[in-house]
């Protein structure tokens, strides 16, 4: 496995995005993204290129259960677990490889970041909108209720106060995650019910290659 540029855990394995775009995973089966439920002691890489429409991945993030990633040309992935419709695919079948969701599910424009929680998914686009999906208790996914959403359903502005919940430039991205509070520090990033992550943090704190994934993703916009 090459250098890595992103890592996710979930609750019992872990998913690296390495420096080249590719995907690579290992730990309990079903969830890695590789067609079949054996567990896979070693990082085992998902698929090729061809699995991504040719496309880098950019980052990847995990849930207890569920992996969702982001390409380089702003196409959203997920697979795993899909109880609760957190997969964002209108069912809540698991999925054992990367599944593509059409960008028309999130506005139609780009994704330029994906966040797991336990039970939902978040994701930011290149426009500043939030879409969300999964399991709403407690209100996480953000809607003003504790429905569960089975697919991708925007986030309103008047719930982020009336302003975008991203702003994409190359010195600041902010994305918020509602529901039950958590807090701890790694690195550059710490959430307390919402978490973020400013590029100068990056700069001071994270590898050159980590940077890079910041420089795709700011192409993208």
């Amino acid at each position: 496995m090459k250098r890595e540029m992103a890592t996710a855990c979930g609750d019992d394995f872990t998913a690296v995005v390495t420096e080249c775009g590719e995907l690579w995973a290992f730990g309990k089966g079903g969830q890695l993204g590789i067609g079949h439920d054996v567990h896979q002691p070693v990082p085992v890489r998902v698929g090729g290129r061809e699995e991504f429409d040719g496309a880098a991945l950019v980052m990847v993030d995990a849930g207890k259960s569920h992996t969702a990633a982001v390409s380089s040309n702003g196409t959203l992935w997920t697979w795993g677990d899909g109880e609760d419709g957190k997969l964002g695919h209108a069912d809540e079948e698991p999925r054992q490889r990367p599944t593509r969701l059409l960008k028309e599910l999130f506005g139609g424009t780009p994704a330029v970041m994906v966040a797991c929680g336990d039970g939902h998914t978040l994701v930011t686009t290149v426009s500043g909108g939030v879409w969300s999906c999964g399991c709403g208790r407690e209100g996480r996914l953000g809607h003003g209720d504790r429905i569960d959403r089975l697919i991708l359903t925007n986030v309103q502005a008047s719930a982020l106060g009336g302003t975008k919940s991203s702003t994409w430039r190359l010195d600041t991205l902010t994305a918020r995650q509602w529901g039950q509070q958590e807090k701890y520090t790694h690195g550059a990033m710490a959430r307390v019910g919402a978490w973020a992550m400013t590029m100068e943090q990056c700069t001071r704190k994270t590898s050159s290659f980590r940077q890079k994934w910041w420089a795709r993703l700011n192409a993208m916009r």
